[in-house]
C-alpha cells in the first residue's frame, strides 16, 4: 500500500519549517470505487511551528490536512490505491459496519484508521490515523475520549518499541494515557521505552535526540499529573508565551514557567485588589 497523506508526518515533530502561509484551494478527484468526480478543499501550501503532545502541528493551516472522501459511498482516500487494494475496499466500504460509521458521525480519520487496520496497514500506520481522528474530535470531549480510550487500547497491536517509527507512535499511546488521568499506566510505559539505548543509524541521529527529549518532557507531564492538551512547557515558546498574557487561565507550573522566560513577567492583579 502506498503511502498517503495519514502517515506523511508521522515521524516529524513539527519542527520549525520555511514560512508559508495556508492557501486553499480546491481539487477535483474522482472516486476510484463508482467513478463520481467531486472536489474537495485543501491547501496548496502551509507552515508549521512546533507540535502539542498528541503530535497536532501549530501552523498556517488546519490539521489534521483535509482527505477526500466520496460523496456517494464514503470512501476516505487515504492513498493512492492499487487495482489490487480497490477490489479489498469495496465490500470494505459497502458493508453496513463502515456505513454506520459514516451515520454515526465519526471522523474521516477515524474511518480511514478502520479500513487501514482491515487492509492489513502496518499498526504504526492506522494507529497514528486513530491519533489524527482525536483532534478532529476535539471539538466533542466524548469522542475524543472515546479515540484515545480506543488508541491505548488497539495500541498492543503495536509491539515492542523497536525503530524511530514505533517510538513516535509509542509516544501518542502514551500521552492518550496522560490525557485520559491514568498517569501510572503512562509513566510505567515510559519506564519500558528504552529510548535511551535506542541505536540511531546515520540518517536518524537528530531525529533520535528529539525523541529522547520528548520522552523526557513526557514524563515530566506525567509526574506532576498533568492531563492538560497543551501543556505550556510542551508546546511551541511562541505559544506558551501567549498564554503567559492571560495568567487567570494558568495553574502554578505554568506561572512558574512564565517567570523563568521573563523575571519581570507578574499577573496583572484582580479587579478591585
Amino acid at each position: 500500500m502506498r503511502i498517503g497523506i495519514v502517515v506523511c508526518t508521522l515521524l516529524a515533530l513539527a519542527l520549525p519549517a520555511a514560512a508559508q502561509a495556508g492557501i486553499p484551494v480546491s481539487q477535483r478527484v474522482t472516486c476510484p470505487i463508482g467513478g463520481q468526480s467531486f472536489e474537495y478543499a485543501t491547501t496548496a501550501s502551509y507552515s508549521t511551528w512546533g507540535a502539542r503532545p498528541d503530535g497536532r502541528p501549530f501552523g498556517s493551516w488546519h490539521f489534521p490536512l483535509a482527505l477526500p472522501e466520496c460523496p456517494d459511498n464514503g470512501l476516505v482516500m487515504y492513498s493512492a490505491f492499487t487495482e489490487e487494494e480497490l477490489v479489498r475496499l469495496r465490500p470494505l466500504v459497502a458493508s453496513p459496519e463502515y456505513q454506520a460509521l459514516r451515520r454515526s458521525g465519526d471522523t474521516s480519520y477515524y474511518r480511514a484508521s478502520w479500513l487501514m487496520e482491515r487492509m492489513g496497514a502496518p499498526a504504526t500506520h492506522y494507529l497514528w490515523a486513530l491519533v489524527q481522528a482525536s483532534w478532529q474530535a476535539e471539538d466533542v470531549p466524548a469522542l475524543r475520549r472515546r479515540y484515545l480510550e480506543e488508541l491505548v487500547r488497539r495500541g498492543s497491536a503495536l509491539g515492542e518499541p523497536r525503530d524511530l517509527e514505533t517510538v513516535a507512535v509509542r509516544s501518542r499511546i502514551i500521552n492518550a494515557l496522560r490525557e485520559l488521568g491514568r498517569f501510572e499506566e503512562a509513566a510505567a510505559m515510559i519506564a519500558a521505552t528504552p529510548i535511551e539505548t535506542l541505536a540511531p543509524d546515520s540518517e536518524t541521529v537528530r531525529e533520535t535526540e528529539d525523541w529522547r527529549g520528548h520522552y523526557r518532557r513526557l514524563g515530566i507531564l506525567v509526574a506532576r499529573r498533568d492531563a492538560s492538551i497543551e501543556p505550556i512547557d510542551m508546546i511551541p515558546r511562541r505559544e506558551a508565551q501567549r498564554r503567559c498574557a492571560d495568567p487567570a487561565a494558568l495553574d502554578s507550573a505554568a506561572r512558574a514557567l512564565c517567570r523563568e522566560w521573563d523575571p519581570a513577567w507578574a499577573p496583572e492583579p484582580a479587579p478591585g485588589s
